[in-house]
Parts: C-alpha cells; sequence; structure tokens
C-alpha cells in the first residue's frame, strides 16, 4: 500500500473506524478502501469537504447532502478514489441512521 491508499475499517458491533484519523494531501489523489467486517451496512460521509472524484460522483450511491460519501454492505468493502481541493480539518462518521450516536 503507497501513501495515498487508506484503509478504513469497520469492526463488528463497534460503531467505529480503524484508524480514528486519516491524513491526505491536498491536490494528490487518494483511494479510500472501507472495509466493513460487521453484518451490518455502514458508510463513511464527510461535510463540506471539496473533492474531485471521477465522473464527480459520491461513491456507492448518491446523497445530494453530502460532499464526500460511500456506503459499503455487511461483510463487504468499497473504494473510492478522489482528490482533496481544498485544506482542512474535517470530520467523518456513519450516516446510518443511530450509528453515529453509537461512537
Amino acid at each position: 500500500m503507497n501513501a495515498n491508499e487508506i484503509v478504513l475499517t469497520v469492526h463488528p458491533s463497534k460503531f467505529s473506524y480503524d484508524p480514528l484519523e486519516i491524513t491526505l494531501t491536498k491536490g494528490k489523489e487518494a483511494s479510500l478502501l472501507l472495509k466493513d467486517l460487521d453484518n451490518s451496512d455502514h458508510d463513511i460521509e464527510i461535510k463540506e469537504i471539496t473533492v474531485k472524484t471521477e465522473n464527480n460522483q459520491y461513491g456507492n450511491h448518491s446523497n445530494a447532502q453530502a460532499d464526500f460519501h460511500l456506503h459499503v454492505s455487511g461483510k463487504n468493502e468499497a473504494t473510492l478514489t478522489f482528490t482533496l481541493l481544498k485544506s482542512g480539518v474535517y470530520e467523518f462518521y456513519c450516516s446510518i441512521p443511530g450509528h453515529k450516536e453509537m461512537i
């Protein structure tokens, strides 16, 4: 794995990500692999982040309310390749109802 490949893992019943923080370089393409080891669906959502994705998509399903969204079903993984366009500190969380509150 090189520096611009990020693996974010969701562990069973923990409703949290591993790692809890990721660092990206503005203007450099990155690939995020979301690994769901749990039986239930999870996702990653980041509000107010400016990224460029291939075809300007939001990952596995479109979500106009989020600037970055990648969904994965239980026991699966999904990848989204993107370029960060604006530096900043951003919170990421699971937008599935009740999951963010479980942290």
